[in-house]
């Protein structure tokens, strides 16, 4: 089917979505010569924030894989590592990743393939899985779309028999607190006691899922 894609000149589409964090998936917009829209189920990489035209800025706005704790309360050594990552991944990017890339699309795609580069200038929006209450604050070209906040939802499944049972038995009632399949819990693991402070105030039971949590009480 994907060589079909690619081969067939009788196939045609009016607009390409793709996911921006694969960039040879970007050649079919020029196979195709229509406009492309790059697609985050996370927030996405500098590199298509600046083909977007978004500020990038190493220290005000890290790279979604650098594991700072708190982006808007940055330590000096998680500024230094956020600076050198930045440096580091942009050289690797565009003198090396690329470029290898490139030759290799070009024995599937043609030799007239644009580079990755241009082909990045042809993507008309950005959908990125963010939401401005739970995510810091960062200037966004309108050519950018957050879609953060609830197209995960699908309709609910039985809850786990220990899970129901805890629900069950909380006579005044429970907070579920879930950090999402996407989140490292040792990233916040410094809020976790402020967080139980906080809801230990209340008189409900507290749920809380993550992913390498650690917990003092």
């Amino acid at each position: 089917q994907v060589q079909n894609l690619i081969h067939n000149k009788g196939v045609t589409f009016d607009l390409v979505i793709v996911e921006a964090q694969l960039p040879a998936m970007m050649s079919f917009s020029w196979r195709f010569n229509c406009p492309m829209i790059g697609i985050a189920s996370l927030d996405s990489g500098m590199q298509y924030h600046l083909a977007m035209g978004n500020p990038v800025h190493p220290i005000v706005n890290p790279d979604l894989n650098q594991p700072v704790e708190d982006a808007e309360d940055m330590t000096f050594k998680e500024r230094m590592s956020s600076f050198v990552y930045h440096f580091g991944y942009t050289r690797y990017l565009y003198d090396h990743a690329y470029p290898n890339l490139q030759v290799k699309l070009r024995t599937i795609f043609g030799e007239d393939l644009p580079d990755l580069l241009k082909l990045h200038d042809n993507m008309a929006m950005l959908f990125i899985n963010t939401h401005p209450i739970f995510h810091s604050i960062r200037p966004l070209n309108p050519n950018t779309i957050p879609i953060g906040g609830g197209i995960h939802l699908r309709k609910p499944e039985p809850l786990a028999e220990e899970i129901q049972s805890q629900l069950d038995n909380a006579k005044e009632g429970a907070i579920y607190v879930s950090f999402g399949t996407n989140v490292n819990a040792r990233m916040v693991n410094s809020m976790i006691t402020v967080i139980l402070e906080a809801l230990g105030e209340l008189p409900y039971r507290v749920l809380l899922n993550g992913r390498n949590l650690k917990t003092e009480k």
